[in-house]
This record gives structure tokens, C-alpha cells and sequence, in this order.
């Protein structure tokens, strides 16, 4: 088919470091939103610079997106910069790729979300979430994540691991990402341990490239 075939042809450019590329994307992000609530001192964004104006993708620029590349992509990040849950029109951007048979990943906070976004967000056929939260207490995790509410990520992924629950779904996949650093590292059991307690399907630790 079109995309395996895509697929195949870009991997053979890359491997004879073809200076002409004929294909096309396999794999997409698109940053839907480069707000965040959140002070991250590593990140441009929550550094609050003013390299670009902030702002949401709209659904017709995202369609657009699609609509061109749409029939060669095996996934999408809707996230880069930003917390993409502030967009109003996340789930349609992840119902539409969705209709088109490509995966979709979303990372967020989950500091601006409530239960009705929870169970928009699982009835959107949403594949993958990456939940970043970076300690396993207020204390520790609120010193890299500045102006975090940690009691409220923890109680949001509950929501969505009951939503899941409540409509039969598997998906979204649920990823606790622990970034280690000098200042966290002694609770990483402890947050391995709520991780369990609360239905995340996979605790990833990552180290930080900051």
C-alpha cells in the first residue's frame, strides 16, 4: 500500500544518504499549541520567550496538513512546545487524523483539564498519552515543573484511566514520563509505585537533555 511503500522508499533515501528526497513523511509533528501553563526552566516556552507570538493551530490548517500528507502517515504528535489540551479543537484534529488510520500521541500536564475533557479525550480514538509529570510529590516535582499542581495531574489521570474503564476502551496507552534528574531521583520508586496504584499502562523514565 501507499504507505508502506512510502515508508520503504524514504528508508532506502536516508540509507544511501540521497541528497533528492522523492517521498514523503511517515512521521509528523504538528504543534498545535505553544501555550503552556507551566515555567519548565529548560523550555523555550515555559522560559516565556518571545522568539515567536503564541497561539493555537486552527482545525482548518491542521485538515490542510492532512489532507496533503495524510495517506503516507503512520503517526502524528499533535504536541511539541505547548500543552495541546488548551486547544479547543484537539479531539476533532485527533478524529480526523484518526479517520485517515494514522496513530496519534498527545503529551500533556493535565493541568487544564476537568471530566468532560476526559471522556472526550478517550471517545476521540486517541492512541497514546504521555503524561509528563517529573516527581512523585508537590514538593519535588514543582522545582523543574514551576507552577505545577501535582495532586491534580494524578487525580486527572485517574479520570481518564475510569473513563477508559467506563466506555471498554484500551486506548488511550497511558505513559507516566519521569524525567531523572539529581533532584527527583530518590522517588523514583515511590512514583513507580503510584503509577501502579493508578492505572498508568507504562512508567518511562528519561533522562534529561536539557
Amino acid at each position: 500500500n501507499k504507505k508502506s511503500f512510502n515508508r520503504a522508499l524514504v528508508i532506502l533515501q536516508r540509507k544511501f544518504k540521497s541528497s533528492y528526497i522523492i517521498g514523503y513523511p511517515y512521521k509528523m509533528t504538528l504543534d498545535t499549541s505553544n501555550i503552556c501553563p507551566l515555567k519548565c526552566f529548560l523550555c523555550p516556552t515555559g522560559q516565556r520567550k518571545k522568539t515567536r507570538s503564541k497561539g493555537l493551530m486552527k482545525f482548518s490548517t491542521f485538515k490542510k496538513a492532512i489532507d496533503e500528507v495524510g495517506d503516507y502517515l503512520y503517526s502524528i504528535n499533535l504536541f511539541n512546545w505547548g500543552e495541546p489540551l488548551y486547544n479547543k479543537e484537539i479531539f476533532e484534529m485527533i478524529k480526523y487524523a484518526k479517520k485517515r488510520k494514522i496513530k496519534t500521541i498527545l503529551s500533556s500536564n493535565l493541568q487544564v483539564f476537568n471530566s468532560k475533557m476526559a471522556e472526550e479525550l478517550v471517545k476521540s480514538g486517541l492512541d497514546e498519552l504521555s503524561v509528563s509529570l517529573h516527581g512523585a510529590s508537590q514538593k519535588t516535582t514543582q522545582i523543574y515543573q514551576i507552577g505545577i499542581d501535582f495532586n491534580r495531574t494524578i487525580k486527572n489521570i485517574k479520570k481518564i484511566v475510569e473513563m477508559k474503564k467506563k466506555v471498554g476502551l484500551k486506548i488511550p496507552y497511558i505513559y507516566w514520563r519521569f524525567i531523572v534528574m539529581k533532584h527527583n531521583e530518590h522517588e523514583i520508586e515511590l512514583a513507580k509505585k503510584i503509577s501502579k496504584e493508578i492505572g498508568v499502562d507504562n512508567f518511562d523514565l528519561a533522562k534529561n537533555r536539557g
